[in-house]
């Protein structure tokens, strides 16, 4: 009689070599079955609880060996156990005819019943998780970068924190995670919520949220990140324009234009009092603006940026990233505007969504994509805001913050902006509830020395 441990063994060797040797493993197996082992009458002598548990060990012993895969292959094994759980219970019923049936065609059955749900093909979004796998694991090699994340606790009253990671996944604390840019003292506009960096001609620029009702902004620079500027405080808007607010701050440069610009969010009182019932239910019914400037002294006025339309709704925090379609053809390029569904999550809000233009200001589609991350989505359902796109090792990189949600900061990635694959639970933060901040790739040499330093603001 052949042993259930050695059935298990075989099946798990069919399905775990897989390519061009699944070939051999079955016809080894076959070849055994028919050499006159009673492997008929061993599997007759299973229940059908047996029948699932060798089923089951066969399958769990096949899967990857590679932690996040085995995570991301759960859907895949469930789909699988239940059919052989579906096929055990119906086998037991059969049990008379089976008895009946010629021992070879038994052993024939079975085992082509038991390869075939073991070796069925991954479906799209298996596809889509495994080759995003490879990307990820290749990544800490692609151009010698690190990813860099200011990011303020509590209300932003202490100042700005910095995190690094090397595979975009493992973030540790720089500065021994002591504050690196202290919150200025201007009153009641002393806060430093949502910092935003941009790394420019070997400078990095900052700006951040001041407050929660004011018009200005803040904005640091520094080359190693040791080292800051005085804190100046910029009032994008003047007295007349009547506005409630200014947040998360969001700062880019046009390499076209040659200038800065900066992108937020605010409500003005023309907006809130227009009835077009995209007001949110404390009082806000924020729109995006801009602001523009070539040496961090001079600024434009504030212009409108975006307004979707039909429906018309209130949205916050933009971010804009190039997309290169993977061609050297910069004829194709395209750019694509991440960006907060502020309505409630009763009317579809509080998650993120994409827009596309042509060139980097826009002008974006006025129709936004459905929501890829956040409240009403199968990615963290929970509302989403602050968040970072960015393009690296084939991959696109969407972190953001959820504050509601389990995890101190949240990821998700895909290589066609259309299918998405929750990373969350894969980061490692340094601390618990980090705050919208900005997810920006920077050259290794940039940050070392904040990294080796020692600094105390």
């Amino acid at each position: 009689m052949v042993s259930r441990g050695w059935m298990t063994r075989s099946f798990t060797g069919c399905y775990a070599h897989g390519g061009s040797q699944m070939g051999h493993c079955l016809r080894n197996f076959f070849a055994t079955c028919l050499a006159g082992s009673d492997l008929g009458s061993d599997l007759i002598s299973l229940r059908s609880d047996q029948i699932i548990a060798v089923s089951c060990q066969t399958i769990v012993c096949s899967l990857p060996k590679d932690e996040a895969k085995i995570g991301f292959s759960s859907k895949m094994v469930l789909g699988r156990l239940c059919i052989i759980f579906l096929l055990a219970r119906f086998s037991s019923g059969l049990h008379r005819f089976v008895l009946t049936m010629n021992a070879n065609y038994f052993r024939l059955l079975v085992t082509a019943a038991v390869l075939i749900l073991c070796s069925l093909p991954a479906v799209k979004g298996d596809e889509d998780q495994s080759s995003q796998d490879v990307a990820i694991r290749q990544l800490p090699t692609v151009d010698g970068e690190v990813f860099l994340l200011p990011y303020f606790l509590g209300n932003g009253e202490t100042g700005v924190y910095f995190a690094a990671s090397q595979d975009g996944l493992k973030f540790q604390w720089l500065n021994q995670g002591e504050v690196v840019l202290p919150a200025p003292d201007w009153g009641e506009e002393s806060l430093t919520r949502d910092p935003s960096i941009l790394f420019h001609d070997g400078v990095f620029h900052l700006v951040w949220t001041t407050s929660w009702n004011s018009q200005s902004i803040g904005y640091a620079r520094s080359k190693d990140l040791l080292h800051w500027s005085q804190p100046k405080k910029i009032v994008l808007w003047g007295a007349e324009d009547k506005v409630r607010n200014t947040w998360a701050p969001e700062l880019h440069h046009d390499d076209q234009a040659d200038e800065f610009f900066v992108l937020w969010s605010s409500t003005t009182e023309q907006e809130l009092r227009d009835g077009d019932g995209s007001e949110d239910t404390h009082g806000y019914d924020h729109r995006s603006y801009a602001s523009r400037t070539k040496d961090f002294v001079t600024w434009s006025a504030p212009s409108l940026f975006y307004s979707p339309e039909s429906p018309e709704i209130g949205v916050i925090d933009p971010f804009i990233a190039c997309d290169d379609r993977s061609t050297e053809d910069q004829a194709d390029d395209r750019w694509v505007m991440v960006i907060k569904n502020e309505m409630s999550e009763a009317k579809g809000g509080k998650n993120l969504r994409l827009a596309f233009a042509g060139s980097m200001q826009g002008p974006f589609g006025k129709q936004l994509g459905p929501p890829i991350v956040g409240a009403g989505t199968k990615i963290v359902n929970s509302m989403a805001e602050g968040p970072s796109l960015l393009k690296r090792g084939g991959l696109w990189w969407l972190y953001w913050d959820a504050p509601g949600s389990k995890f101190s900061y949240c990821l998700a990635t895909s290589d066609d902006l259309r299918h998405w694959v929750d990373r969350s639970p894969l980061l490692q933060m340094p601390a618990d509830q980090m705050r919208h901040g900005t997810v920006l790739a920077v050259p290794k040499h940039a940050v070392s020395r904040l990294v080796s330093g020692v600094h105390k603001p």
